[in-house]
């Protein structure tokens, strides 16, 4: 494996230095950093992609592509971008490591589902950032389990960013004021619960269902390490540490209503992160994606507090 991945390195660096970007070397990109993070280098994995973002904006990646292409060439354009917008959510975990991508900045659809796609479909699906009115709520379109991925790991880079790397967009300071950014993360987890379609919440026969046969190798994994980051960002957004190192300042104001209800969702969510565990391997499907562990251990030490 290293020996490919080296030679794939090499000829990654020849042909960005000659100036040649084509979908074949983005895409190989994405696989580089793949391994790399799987193969725990974060670091490189950050650096490969962080190359990989440049010269995807370089060719006009974050914006829709040319009617002009074939449906399918088109939804390729978007998978490799999509694929690097979820790695960059991934290896932007960090207090040194931030993510590349502006959500503000991104103009591609959400990738299509597996069936349209395999058919050569062209499908118009939503955009990355879900409309303020109710018009989607009320949809009973399904935009496919990636697309939903996609979207966790928007509000996921959210939570990242205001906990660990301590950056927030409104003056409040204070959680539990509703116009702070704490209550508007909170606010885009639980309407991102409320768009997911029925026919894709949890149930242990579904589950189940899910794991076994063709279906698992496009459905389990997206399904699976969506929900772990759904749960684990509720987790993290009411850590007992992050968010409070910033408002020592005001500890004694700090509502013990609001302690209490955060403790209280992260004894929920981190339970449920277990609960999917349990429920994967009764069902035989091996857990091997390093961001679930990733999700594992933020959720672990909840339970001393």
């Amino acid at each position: 494996m290293e020996q490919y991945l080296a030679a794939a390195n090499s000829i990654i660096t020849t042909l960005v230095r000659e100036g040649v970007v084509t979908l074949p070397l983005l895409q190989a990109v994405v696989l580089c950093t793949f391994v790399d993070i799987h193969s725990g280098r974060p670091h490189r994995a950050f650096v490969t992609l962080g190359i990989g973002i440049r010269l995807a904006e370089a060719v006009g990646l974050l914006a829709e592509p040319s009617d002009q292409l074939s449906p399918i060439v088109q939804e390729e354009h978007r998978r490799v971008f999509w694929a690097m917008y979820m790695l960059d959510r991934v290896a932007g975990t960090g207090r040194s490591l931030v993510q590349s991508i502006r959500d503000e900045d991104v103009e591609v659809q959400l990738p299509m589902d597996e069936e349209s796609f395999a058919k050569g479909m062209m499908k118009k699906t939503a955009p990355l950032i879900p409309p303020e009115t109710d018009e989607e709520a009320d949809s009973s379109e399904d935009l496919g389990i990636v697309a939903y991925l996609v979207r966790i790991l928007s509000v996921w880079g959210r939570v990242v960013q205001y906990v660990i790397q301590g950056k927030t967009r409104q003056r409040s300071t204070q959680p539990w004021h509703p116009g702070s950014d704490f209550a508007a993360i909170e606010s885009a987890l639980l309407q991102f619960e409320s768009n997911f379609p029925k026919q894709h919440r949890y149930t242990p026969e579904t589950l189940r269902q899910r794991v076994i046969g063709d279906e698992a190798r496009y459905y389990a994994g997206p399904w699976l390490i969506m929900q772990f980051i759904y749960h684990t960002a509720h987790c993290l957004l009411h850590h007992p540490v992050f968010p409070t190192l910033r408002l020592q300042h005001i500890w004694k104001k700090i509502p013990g209503a609001f302690l209490q209800r955060s403790s209280d969702m992260r004894l929920v969510h981190s339970r449920w992160i277990v609960r999917f565990i349990r429920d994967a391997d009764a069902c035989g499907y091996e857990l091997m994606s390093p961001f679930m562990g990733y999700c594992v251990c933020m959720r672990h030490p909840l339970e001393i507090y």
